[in-house]
């Protein structure tokens, strides 16, 4: 088991995996099951309905956990901090 903190956020979504689409080819992103994007659709999503820049709050990336059941999208100006809380 583990936990997965950010400090702060500028935007979070949790899918159900059945309807969540594969990121486009266009998106920049490295990693597995945890990827961290420097470019995605999510991020241009943000672009059009919030006014997060790279001026304030200052620059982003977005992170997303493929689960089980879940996609978990966080997008932050913090890396987030991983614990493992206890062993499986």
């Amino acid at each position: 088991m583990f936990e997965i903190v950010w400090d702060q956020y500028i935007a979070y979504a949790v899918d159900n995996e059945s309807y969540a689409l594969p990121e486009p080819k266009e998106s920049i992103g490295t990693g597995g099951l945890f990827i961290e994007y420097t470019k995605s659709a999510y991020l241009d999503y943000l672009s059009k309905v919030s006014f997060a820049s790279e001026d304030y709050p200052g620059p982003f990336k977005h992170w997303k956990l493929l689960c089980l059941d879940h996609v978990v999208n966080v997008v932050s100006t913090n890396e987030p901090t991983i614990k493992v809380t206890r062993a499986v």
